[in-house]
C-alpha cells in the first residue's frame, strides 16, 4: 500500500492565477525537483528529533466529557516500529481518559516549528498501559529515559508507561502543497533519517559563514540570482540543510540546498557536504 499524497493548493475556480517573478519560477521549480526523504522517512524522523507533543484523549471530565481534550506532553519513539511511548500520571486527566477510552492521537512538529511551512505529522491509534515487569515493560522504559534522561520522576509510583500499541492512521503535512496520510505498515517500515538528529555543531558551522556565503550557494545550487538577500541554515537530513530564506521584497520563506554528493550516512559526512557546498560556490563565483 503506497501513501497517498495530495494536490497542492489551487486557485478559486475562474480566477486568474497572479502573476509570478521569472526568478520565483526558478526557484520554485528547483525545489519541486530537489531530492527529499519519503513522506514515511519523514514522519519517523520527526517523531525521532522530537520530544514532546500534544497528545489529544476522549475527556471523562464532567465538564467537556466525550470532547477531545489536548494535553502536552513527553514521548519518545519505540526504536522498531516509531509507535509512541510515554510516562503519566494517574493523577493526570489524559491518563484518566486513556484508562477509560484508549483512543487518542500525538500531535508533532518539526523542531523550530514557526507556522504553516513547517512540517508536522498526527499519528492516531490506542494507547495502553504497559504491564509492569515485562520485557516491553523493561525496553519502553529504557526508551523513554534514553529520551528524557532527567525524568526521574518517571519511576515514581504513581506513574506507568504507555504505549500507542496499535497505529490506525498517521496524517503528514510536510509545508505548503505537501499533505499525505501515511499507511501504518509504511511508517513501521520506514527507517528513521540518520543524520537529522545529530546536525546541531554542523548547522552553526554553516551558518557561521554569513548570509553572503549562504546566498552564494543558493545562486550557484539554483543556477541564477533568485533575490535571496538572507538565508540561515535551520536543520539537515541526509539530502541536504533546510534554509530559512529572506528574498529582497521581504518575503521569508523555507527552502532545502542539496549535498554535493548525494545522500550521507554520518555527521561527519554532513561536515564534509557543507565544506563542499561552500567550495562549490565560491569556485563558480571565480569563474
Amino acid at each position: 500500500m503506497a501513501e497517498k499524497q495530495e494536490r497542492g493548493h489551487q486557485p478559486p475556480a475562474g480566477s486568474a492565477a497572479p502573476e509570478v517573478a521569472p526568478e520565483v519560477m526558478m526557484l520554485r521549480q528547483h525545489q519541486s525537483n530537489i531530492v527529499r526523504m519519503s513522506f514515511p522517512e519523514e514522519c519517523r524522523t520527526l517523531l525521532r528529533t522530537s520530544r514532546y507533543g500534544v497528545l489529544s484523549t476522549l475527556s471523562h471530565s464532567s465538564d467537556s466529557q466525550g470532547f477531545p481534550m489536548g494535553s502536552i506532553v513527553g514521548f519518545a519513539d519505540d526504536m522498531a516500529t516509531g509507535a509512541p511511548v510515554f510516562s503519566f500520571s494517574t493523577m493526570s486527566g489524559h491518563t484518566q481518559d486513556l484508562i477509560a477510552d484508549g483512543r487518542a492521537s500525538l500531535t508533532v512538529t518539526a523542531p523550530g516549528f514557526e507556522g504553516a511551512a513547517d512540517a508536522r505529522v498526527c499519528v492516531t491509534g490506542t494507547v495502553e498501559r504497559v504491564p509492569v515487569d515485562t520485557q516491553e515493560w523493561a525496553t519502553v522504559k529504557g526508551r523513554y529515559l534514553t529520551v528524557h534522561p532527567d525524568a526521574f520522576w518517571a519511576t515514581f509510583g504513581d506513574f506507568s508507561f504507555w504505549k500507542m500499541s496499535k497505529v490506525i492512521s498517521i496524517r503528514f503535512v510536510g509545508g505548503f502543497a505537501r499533505a499525505g496520510n501515511i499507511p501504518p505498515k509504511l511508517f513501521a517500515e520506514a527507517q528513521p533519517d540518520p543524520v537529522a538528529a545529530h546536525c546541531g555543531p554542523h548547522i552553526a558551522f554553516a551558518n557561521a559563514h554569513g548570509d553572503r556565503a549562504m546566498c552564494a550557494v543558493i545562486r550557484h545550487q539554483v543556477g541564477a540570482d533568485v533575490g535571496v538577500v538572507a538565508a540561515k541554515a535551520m536543520s539537515a537530513d541526509k539530502h541536504g540543510l533546510i534554509l530559512s530564506a529572506v528574498r529582497s521584497s521581504g518575503e521569508q520563506f523555507k527552502m532545502r540546498l542539496a549535498f554535493p554528493g548525494g545522500p550521507v550516512k554520518t555527521p561527519q559526512q554532513v561536515y564534509e557536504s557543507i565544506v563542499h557546498m561552500f567550495a562549490l560556490a565560491q569556485e563558480g563565483a571565480s569563474k
